[in-house]
């Protein structure tokens, strides 16, 4: 090789006499270096060998750990299936087939995700979440698995020589997979602006049929609502369906966004604009726009400022009444922080959800409970 080749001529005296013997002490060196050579130019598999030898591309590796997924997801009551999670769509919120057979709506729902290595190795992350559970969720890595796989074959004693053909295919198909998530990031940054369009022409148009509140209403009844507290609430009077996007059929649908009696409460943004409604039913589920914006949007209700943020309607309205405070609906504890960050500094305080169960004899039922509005209140760092 080249190595022996430069020591042979270094080693090669133009003078007769000591030719031969040099030309065998350089036959020696090379063959040492040649020894050597094996070892330096057939290097040992690092890392990211590793990954192109024993896994295919990203989606190898998910399917290569999907029961540990599996696994994270029971732990917080997510049940869903291998299938559902080697099927998904990157970036797209799934509902979970176990939800839709026993007759649900959004009990629970994950969503696939990849992410990159400092050393270029693109892996599945997943997000489960547990509506019923005080939105309880869970994100799982495969990035740590992956790792102890290379440990365990490590510490096997295994030693595996590089793959040139492995790497540089593997390389190859990270391109590949790269520029199809690119792909579908613009084509779902273009889905995404149209759902959510889509979803607030829906909102002002069942605003626009609805008519106001005047406290006949189950729900109005049921939680005590006060009559000057109806500003802004209205109510369904009829059936109405838009086209919408569905994220779990992947296609645009025509979806029923209200029924007769249903509680619409409108949902803006920073800006003062309309981009969603939240719909309660008689029985109290709720439900906002399918495709809609949820993050940073609020309802407010009138009052002595500076504003309270709580949860539900409800919620603000026992905080507006009690306190005479203007209050600032969130619609869901996780949403409080971005209200408050999309809102400056109207909101000065936080009336959070108590999350705890209690069980008959007073002792706290851990499996119902959870401190999921303490917790996200907590965060703001407001009192």
């Amino acid at each position: 090789d080249r190595n022996s080749q430069a020591i042979y001529r270094t080693t090669i005296s133009p003078r007769n006499g000591a030719f031969l013997m040099q030309k065998k002490a350089a036959m020696v060196v090379a063959a040492s270096i040649e020894k050597s050579g094996a070892i330096l130019m057939k290097k040992m598999e690092n890392f990211k060998d590793f990954v192109a030898r024993k896994y295919y591309d990203a989606r190898g590796i998910l399917c290569a750990f999907v029961s540990d997924a599996l696994a994270a997801a029971g732990s917080i009551g997510v049940g869903v299936g291998a299938d559902e999670i080697l099927g998904a769509s990157d970036g797209k919120w799934k509902t979970c087939a176990e939800t839709k057979k026993k007759g649900g709506k959004h009990a629970s729902s994950f969503v696939l995700s990849y992410k990159q290595s400092k050393g270029g190795i693109s892996y599945p992350c997943i997000t489960f979440k547990n509506h019923k559970r005080g939105g309880s969720t869970i994100f799982w890595s495969s990035y740590p698995h992956i790792l102890q796989a290379h440990e365990d074959e490590k510490g096997s004693g295994a030693q595996t020589l590089v793959n040139q053909n492995a790497r540089e295919e593997y390389e190859r198909r990270q391109q590949l997979f790269a520029e199809e998530q690119a792909r579908n990031s613009a084509e779902w940054a273009v889905i995404e602006v149209d759902m959510q369009v889509a979803a607030a022409v829906a909102a002002r148009l069942m605003i626009a049929e609805a008519r106001p509140a005047v406290g006949s209403e189950p729900y109005i009844q049921k939680k005590r609502i006060p009559a000057f507290l109806f500003d802004g609430i209205y109510v369904a009077q009829k059936k109405l369906t838009a086209h919408l996007y569905s994220r779990t059929d992947g296609k645009w649908l025509d979806t029923v966004i209200c029924s007769a009696g249903d509680i619409i409460i409108p949902m803006q943004n920073a800006a003062g604009e309309i981009v969603n409604a939240q719909r309660i039913k008689p029985d109290g589920t709720k439900r906002p726009i399918t495709g809609g914006a949820v993050t940073g949007v609020f309802f407010d209700i009138p009052g002595t400022l500076p504003f309270v943020a709580c949860e539900g309607l409800a919620t603000g309205c026992s905080v507006a009444q009690i306190s005479g405070r203007a209050v600032r609906v969130c619609f869901t504890a996780a949403n409080i922080g971005a209200v408050i960050k999309a809102t400056g500094d109207d909101v000065k305080l936080i009336a959070a959800d108590n999350d705890i169960v209690l069980r008959a004899d007073g002792s706290i039922d851990t499996e119902k409970s959870s401190k999921t509005g303490e917790r996200i209140a907590s965060a703001t760092g407001l009192p």
